[in-house]
């Protein structure tokens, strides 16, 4: 489903959007090009600010492709879970509020 949360990339702070949202992960345009590659992981600080009730998370992603589309940097990755602080409940959240349930 569509969706316009804020992304941040953990390393270098390079903000994004998140673009489009799934149970299984989720597919993020970054503003820059970062050094993300297939089979590799992605940190992102997610800013949900149209649901001013879910405080902004981290997000663990494995990156099942990287590319760039001439203005942004596109990344689709695949939700990390656990208790780490990987931010699984935000996200089944963020997936709610974008799926209209929240």
């Amino acid at each position: 489903m569509q969706a316009y949360a804020k992304a941040v990339h953990e390393g270098t702070h390079t903000p994004g959007y998140i673009r489009d949202l799934s149970t299984a992960g989720c597919f993020i345009a970054f503003t820059q090009p970062l050094a993300a590659e297939t089979g590799g992981e992605l940190i992102v600080r997610v800013i949900a600010e149209h649901d001013p009730s879910l405080p902004p998370f981290t997000l663990r992603l494995a990156v099942r492709w990287a590319r760039s589309d001439g203005l942004w940097f596109c990344v689709g990755g695949e939700v990390g879970g656990g208790e780490d602080g990987t931010g699984s409940p935000e996200f089944a959240r963020l997936l709610a509020y974008y799926a209209g349930e929240a």
